[in-house]
């Protein structure tokens, strides 16, 4: 279960899950087929089967320290896949998601004017400076609402 990289593993609740599943079940929506469960099982009881699969390195293999490790586990199922001559399962490229994700509107976040910032910087300044008081945060954690808004009151709508 702690190898998967996506923690698609979880161990099913109700007793009809434990029997439809087993003691350990697999979220399929989650798992994107790397491999390594299958890789990892001292038993061999886990078997990954995926089609059309298409590995690409980054450029920077050093900012991914795990790529090496997951290209070999998914190189050593497709080599098992061959030489059994078994029927691969259907998997979605990474060209069709980026093709998903390009077709979405891109949103321009609205930008603060240099009076809105300074407004801002001075009322953050304001509200960490009643944080440090320890009377405030004992009213937070005690949930006196009245109490914090009198002295918000008073130290901030100044």
């Amino acid at each position: 279960m702690n190898i998967c990289p996506v923690e698609s593993f979880y161990i099913p609740e109700s007793a009809e899950e434990v029997l439809k599943y087993g003691k350990i079940a697999c979220n399929e929506k989650e798992c994107f087929y790397c491999g390594a469960c299958e890789n990892s099982c001292p038993d061999d009881l886990i078997i990954v089967k995926r089609k059309n699969i298409q590995i690409k390195n980054p450029k920077k293999s050093e900012v991914y320290p795990w790529i090496e490790g997951w290209v070999k586990n998914i190189k050593e199922v497709l080599r098992k896949a061959l030489i059994e001559g078994k029927e691969q399962v259907e998997i979605p490229t990474i060209e069709e998601y980026i093709k998903k994700i390009s077709k979405s509107k891109v949103v321009e976040v609205p930008q603060l004017s240099k009076e809105d910032k300074q407004k801002f910087s001075e009322l953050n300044a304001k509200i960490q400076s009643l944080l440090q008081n320890s009377k405030i945060r004992y009213w937070i954690k005690d949930k006196k609402i009245d109490n914090i808004l009198k002295e918000f009151n008073k130290k901030i709508l100044i």
